[in-house]
């Protein structure tokens, strides 16, 4: 849960629950409306006619809500783009409902209801959305102290300068001997002692890089600060709560061990019900895919050369091989000339059905047979090649953790990341896959799932 204490994250929890009061009301209303208006009935009958799939309607709501981009920062979006994703998620999840309906018919959501529902709700979420834009997140950022500079902390601030971390830097503390920041942003003003800085800011939050050895006469007044309710980080853990990654240079073994991880890594409760989820969502995927399946088979037939599907030799928990299945997106034998390679984000080897599978990311459908076998999972790091693992083990520290776990059709960085085909962004790609080792649960779990549909939505595949 610790990805959801950042006050960005906190802000989007307030914002989801009230979107869910504001869908409750309307469907209040578009009741109301119904019996009243078409039924020329009484308003005392309300409570009596609500089904309990408005329930379920809404928490629908909610996810295409989020699936849609409404839960990302729209400060500064245009009007029209902002209309468009509250008509498209609405649309959405109102077939969706009907579907619904269809399925409980004694229970169901009707016509006249889901229509009179489908025009209010345009109408007041796209107010109730220009006015959170407009006025209320426009102040809502803490403010930030920063004392001391490194490098993990310049990163942190570049992410700050780039928007959607709610914090806002108010200050720098430069101590004696301490590296000189090129550039912290406007305005931030640069302080030569903490009592200073303290005189002209008053922080909610404090990010602290310097050794405690060398802050001897501020000790004391940091404990007050954090006493006085003001939060106090070291680097690299708010590095980690504003970029939901672990900062891999700075762990240990004894981080590893004891920081603040109170519960096994992968408890016997969480397994049982990842695999009951794996296994239930690939057997239900694959056999509603089934028409789509053909089709793409027809497709990669007709279109290139070669078998329908690739075949390729990965590694799953434990660094136990095993083959994984894809649909082939690339010429046949595609490696044979420049031998085991990352893929590009234009790649010229791609066919022309394989750039739209890439994109779609339909070319992963055949991996939800290796998850019924059990070599994958749903949510996990991605497998990996035992040429390149070999690699990465010598350059990164504690590389090998990653094969803890099952490999996943989808994962945290996956969804965080675009294409990964440079070192520094396969170590970048690691700081995710660390983060979701310390913090994997069902609700990370979902949470990885439910921005995989989205990240599918806005088509960025490969």
């Amino acid at each position: 849960m610790n990805h959801f204490l950042n006050p960005e994250k906190i802000r989007k929890s307030y914002l989801a629950l009230c979107d869910a009061i504001l869908v409750t009301f309307v469907f209040f209303i578009s009741y109301a409306f119904r019996i009243v208006f078409y039924e020329q009935g009484s308003l005392s009958a309300l409570f009596n006619r609500l089904s309990w799939l408005v329930i379920l309607a809404i928490l629908i709501h909610v996810i295409f809500f989020y699936v849609f981009g409404l839960y990302d920062r729209q400060k500064g979006i245009k009007r029209h783009l902002l209309l468009v994703n509250i008509v498209s998620s609405i649309l959405t999840a109102s077939i969706f409902i009907s579907m619904l309906s269809f399925i409980f018919p004694h229970d169901k959501i009707g016509r006249v209801l889901i229509f009179v529902h489908f025009v209010l709700m345009i109408g007041l979420m796209y107010v109730w959305r220009t006015v959170w834009s407009d006025n209320i997140l426009k102040n809502g950022d803490r403010k930030l102290l920063i004392v001391g500079w490194n490098s993990l902390v310049e990163k942190i601030v570049d992410a700050i300068l780039s928007g959607c971390s709610g914090y806002s830097i108010k200050g720098l503390v430069i101590l004696p001997g301490s590296p000189r920041p090129p550039k912290i942003g406007n305005p931030a003003p640069a302080f030569f002692s903490i009592d200073k800085a303290l005189g002209h800011v008053d922080p909610e939050a404090l990010i602290v890089s310097e050794k405690l050895n060398r802050l001897e006469e501020t000790k004391s007044k940091l404990i007050d600060l954090k006493f006085q309710g003001k939060e106090i980080f070291d680097d690299a853990s708010f590095y980690e709560r504003i970029l939901s990654k672990v900062p891999v240079s700075e762990i240990s073994e004894r981080w590893l061990l004891f920081n603040s991880k109170k519960q096994p890594y992968q408890p016997a409760l969480y397994q049982k019900c990842k695999r009951l989820m794996d296994v239930f969502v690939s057997a239900a995927l694959l056999l509603g895919a089934l028409p789509l399946l053909l089709v793409i088979v027809l497709l990669i037939k007709l279109d290139s050369k070669g078998p329908v599907l690739f075949r390729q030799e990965r590694l799953g928990m434990n660094e136990d091989p095993f083959t994984l299945f894809k649909f082939r997106t690339m010429v046949e034998d595609a490696e044979k000339q420049c031998g085991p390679c990352w893929a590009e984000k234009n790649d010229l080897r791609l066919t022309r059905i394989g750039r739209i599978l890439r994109k779609t990311r339909l070319d992963e459908l055949p991996q939800f047979f290796n998850v019924l076998m059990g070599d994958m999972s749903l949510v996990g790091p991605r497998p990996i090649r035992k040429h390149f693992a070999n690699i990465f083990t010598e350059k990164f520290p504690f590389y090998r953790l990653r094969f803890k776990v099952k490999p996943g059709i989808t994962g945290w960085a996956q969804v965080n990341m675009d294409y990964v085909n440079t070192e520094q962004n396969q170590y970048d790609k690691l700081e995710y896959e660390f983060y979701y080792l310390y913090h994997q649960s069902m609700f990370l779990d979902l949470f990885i799932l439910l921005k995989t549909v989205q990240a599918i939505l806005k088509m960025r595949g490969g």
